[in-house]
């Protein structure tokens, strides 16, 4: 503590607050903080008057380097953490301070994990830096109690930002499109822990024996930015930005480099992962257990303990709350949920048919605590009719319209409403078919409880195998497949409805904004980000993809698993990469409720029914004009819908012409004759991005002289049927 004559701690290099960190502001929990403890050798470094916050600890390299490091820091309350007597002894030599832990936790004091738990324990914040830093004035100084368990700073400084970015698999066809998060790497070489339980949980975890770190910049980045998932647990933490002029690589503070990485500096591309061969190790090696898609024990689990949830009401208290303000809601939660839990749908009048398929699965899987967010009071009508428990909540989003998109939005201000009554809530978009109770709790239930509970936030990823899923290394970043805004479930938490009312407000000011974009954002923005302030601090999970599947793993790699299909059976499939909605989801249901096997092999893995590219499949066009100019049946109905026009599936305006163009009720777009001898009376008509082949029903094919020319058409995509008719 002696080691420099001069105070460090009264002499101010810089003007204090000129460090600041970006973002709001967010008052604590003050129940989650340890309390301080006395410490003589600590107590020592930390004089009454000190404006240091925390202490320093330099770590990793050369024992030298660190004792150098320490000196170039200025700083009063610092601390080498060594790994053995020898370097202890070093340090002495050196006048410096240094902390060797007790027996074998010394051996694992490399990176100084199991003296920043020391501190910590005792109450005070953690400063790690290593030996690579290079410090142009007192750290320490610079340092402030922010409200965040963790502080540090990312690769790249301002010119690096956690986003979504888009990527696309071309050969899934129209359903290609998906969406990543990308996230910065921490860098490890300088973080400040501060003594919050969380934190504690956390660098416990990192300086146990059973911590699986590789140095990597990238694993140190998983521990507090990215999900839990399965086995793997995470604590929690909050992570704040530290300013980035005084923290950065070239900061006037400290200099902070970056450190090693997982990246193999070749996968640059966007779509890169998409290349890759898939790999399901993870997810598999859980759902092959006696378990399957029930919780993994927590006796197995893998990493720090979660953090305590932080619920809107007493567990152990009233339940719902708020009631003055949502008396509707809370009569209908009263009845309906169950431990507090409930999935909800959010509905209106437009989707009828596929909001009773969705019904139909949750009432076979004998889910009951179920409600349907009616958005119009003829939804609420439709579902009083059949006696399913709903919300009357009428909104309107701030396109004006009703279509999918535009409803989907307004579920984040009921969320908060849910929520806000203490309601847990696993929302569901309709177009899920439901195969296992995810709340199973019963002894004698048919499935083990599905949803962990440890998260504010557990949603369903839309990747594909573990990679996609759970994360992967790229451009010295971390990335992984979005969550769907479609299935997550949500804990009445106080930070669940900080996000949820962000999300709210997001979607009733931001007019372009795709509400599964806003949900993926405001979960993987950092907070003091640039144009990204608020910061919610939900902690997080994803939900295993081979029990809560997405519609492309589900057709696209499930059901050619030889591990897995037929008899494997997911808790729930939501029809979200693919067109064909409602018509899979029946499927689904065939073989899986009703026993209809190999329904769902009826689908391609893309988009449409197998025999679709066959389907599509068109002459050449000089075969189609000699073809029409041949054909009695052509002439007579380009001669016929001249007259008058021919209607499709009643609706008026079909015009066919020699050129082999065509005029629809909606747009333009080819017509002909299939010329092999099986289909001569049969015609193609495309149009509006569809392909459709017409069998004659009616009519005279060989002479054109019908009153009535009557065809069946069916789409290629999905097979589905209309009556054309031309007289």
């Amino acid at each position: 503590p002696n080691a420099w004559s001069a105070s460090a701690s009264t002499r101010v290099a810089r003007a204090r607050g000129t460090c600041a960190p970006p973002g709001e502001a967010k008052a604590r929990d003050a129940g989650d903080a340890v309390e301080a403890t006395p410490c003589a050798h600590l107590d020592a470094l930390l004089s009454k008057d000190s404006l240091e916050h925390g202490v320093l600890i330099i770590t990793e390299g050369d024992v030298n380097d660190r004792i150098q490091t320490a000196r170039e820091s200025k700083a009063h309350a610092v601390i080498v953490a060594v790994v053995n007597e020898e370097e202890r002894r070093a340090c002495d030599a050196a006048g410096v301070p240094s902390h060797l832990p007790r027996g074998a936790d010394g051996a694992r004091n490399t990176r100084g994990y199991v003296t920043a738990s020391w501190v910590l324990h005792r109450g005070r914040a953690a400063v790690l830096a290593s030996s690579k830093v290079q410090f142009k004035s007192n750290p320490l100084l610079e340092l402030a109690d922010d409200g965040a368990d963790v502080s540090g700073t990312i690769g790249g400084d301002g010119h690096k930002r956690a986003r979504v970015q888009g990527m696309a698999d071309p050969a899934m066809g129209w359903s290609q499109y998906a969406q990543s998060m990308v996230i910065p790497l921490i860098r490890s070489a300088f973080v400040v822990f501060r003594p919050m339980r969380s934190t504690l949980s956390l660098v416990d975890w990192l300086a146990s024996e059973d911590a699986d770190l590789d140095g990597t910049d990238d694993a140190f980045t998983d521990e507090i930015l990215m999900p839990a998932h399965d086995a793997r647990q995470r604590a929690g933490v909050s992570f704040r930005l530290m300013n980035s002029e005084c923290f950065a690589e070239n900061g006037a503070v400290a200099s902070v480099p970056d450190g090693s990485t997982q990246w193999d500096g070749n996968t640059t591309h966007e779509n890169s992962v998409i290349a890759q061969t898939p790999n399901f190790s993870s997810a598999k090696a859980t759902v092959l257990r006696k378990e399957k898609c029930g919780i993994v024990d927590e006796s197995t689990r893998v990493g720090p303990k979660p953090r305590a949830l932080r619920y809107i009401a007493d567990p152990n208290g009233e339940y719902p709350v708020n009631c003055d303000k949502f008396s509707d809601l809370c009569d209908v939660v009263k009845r309906v949920a169950r431990n507090r839990e409930v999935v909800a749908a959010v509905s209106n009048k437009n989707i009828f048919y596929m909001l009773g398929l969705f019904i139909e699965g949750l009432k076979k899987t004998k889910i009951e605590n179920y409600i349907i967010v009616a958005l119009d009071a003829e939804t609420a009508t439709w579902c009083k009719e059949r006696d399913v428990p709903y919300y009357h909540r009428e909104l309107q989003s701030i396109t004006g319209t009703t279509d999918n998109h535009a409803t989907s939005g307004l579920k984040f201000r009921i969320l908060n409403e849910f929520v806000s009554t203490g309601t847990s809530v696993l929302l569901s978009d309709v177009d899920v078919v439901w195969m296992q109770d995810p709340f199973a709790d019963d002894p004698k239930s048919s499935n083990q409880r599905l949803i962990y509970r440890d998260a504010d936030i557990e949603g369903m990823t839309d990747g594909w195998d573990d990679p996609s899923a759970y994360g992967f290394s790229w451009n010295r970043q971390r990335r992984l497949v979005a969550r769907n805004s479609g299935l997550f479930f949500v804990a009445a938490t106080h930070n669940t409805q900080t996000m949820m009312q962000r999300l709210a407000e997001r979607m009733a000011t931001e007019k372009n904004t795709w509400d599964q974009t806003a949900y993926n954002e405001e979960q993987v923005y950092l907070w003091g980000q640039p144009k990204h302030e608020a910061y919610s601090g939900v902690s997080q999970r994803v939900m295993n993809y081979m029990c809560f599947m997405n519609s492309k793993y589900f057709f696209r790699f499930m059901r050619f698993d030889e591990d897995l299909y037929p008899t494997h059976r997911a808790a729930s499939v939501h029809v979200n990469y693919h067109p064909e909605k409602p018509d899979r989801m029946v499927s689904i249901i065939a073989q899986y409720w009703k026993d209809e096997k190999d329904a769902i092999d009826v689908w391609n893995w893309g988009e449409g029914r197998k025999g679709a590219k066959e389907c599509a499949q068109r002459p050449p066009d000089a075969d189609v004009l000699k073809s029409i100019a041949r054909s009695p049946l052509a002439q007579a109905l380009i001669t016929k819908s001249k007259a008058k026009p021919g209607t499709w599936s009643g609706n008026a305006g079909m015009v066919l012409r020699a050129d082999g163009t065509l005029t629809t009720p909606w747009n333009t777009g080819k017509w002909g004759l299939l010329t092999l001898a099986r289909t001569k009376n049969t015609l193609f008509m495309d149009f509006g991005g569809a392909h459709h082949i017409l069998t004659l029903t009616r009519g005279e094919a060989s002479s054109g002289v019908s009153e009535t020319y009557a065809f069946t058409s069916r789409r290629c995509t999905d097979n589905n049927e209309v009556h054309v008719l031309f007289d």
